[in-house]
């Protein structure tokens, strides 16, 4: 199991990329786009070291488990938007850390709608983490995937149904229960 990250695919969030994405479109098979680009309250930043990085993590473990023909097996998760501790909804913002101000950047709506969009519970964290561990490889199109790790959220462009199908999964969170 990889640990991986949503910034593998975070020039989705931003046009051209997000103008063609509907709900449950952002699949694992879409050319990666790696390098999530928000405002953290004093500056735009750019993710691009830390998913170029997490992008080489899942395409050696994908390139080992083929080249032993399924002797070794992977999954690799990209994990969705958790915040350290409680991983409340409702403190998501679009700094990333859970009670740092925000001030309003040049795209903030669309940044907060992003990061609340693939929020990944603790609860949805511990499953889908476990899944991958424990899920059976004979049933995969190949000895190595990739799949999403998000919560249940309703209209969000993370695809979570291949990742029910091939590790089991099975999300129980939606942050709109909580948040407006």
């Amino acid at each position: 199991m990889f640990a991986s990250s949503n910034h593998v695919m975070g020039q989705y969030k931003d046009t051209p990329l997000a103008d063609s994405l509907t709900p449950g479109a952002l699949t694992t098979s879409l050319p990666p786009g790696p390098g999530t680009r928000w405002f953290n309250g004093r500056e735009t930043v750019q993710g691009f070291a830390y998913a170029a990085s997490k992008l080489m993590g899942e395409r050696a473990c994908l390139a080992e488990a083929h080249r032993s023909n399924g002797v070794l097996t992977a999954v690799c998760v990209r994990i969705g938007w958790c915040q350290p501790g409680e991983n409340r909804p409702e403190t998501i913002n679009t700094s990333g850390l859970p009670g740092e101000e925000t001030s309003a950047g040049p795209d903030t709506e669309r940044d907060l709608a992003w990061f609340r969009n693939m929020w990944l519970s603790n609860r949805d964290f511990a499953a889908v983490i476990e899944r991958a561990l424990l899920a059976d490889a004979r049933a995969w199109p190949q000895p190595g995937i990739v799949v999403n790790g998000m919560s249940k959220n309703r209209g969000m462009a993370w695809d979570i149904e291949s990742t029910r199908r091939l590790i089991g999964y099975d999300p129980q969170d939606d942050i709109w229960d909580h948040v407006g």
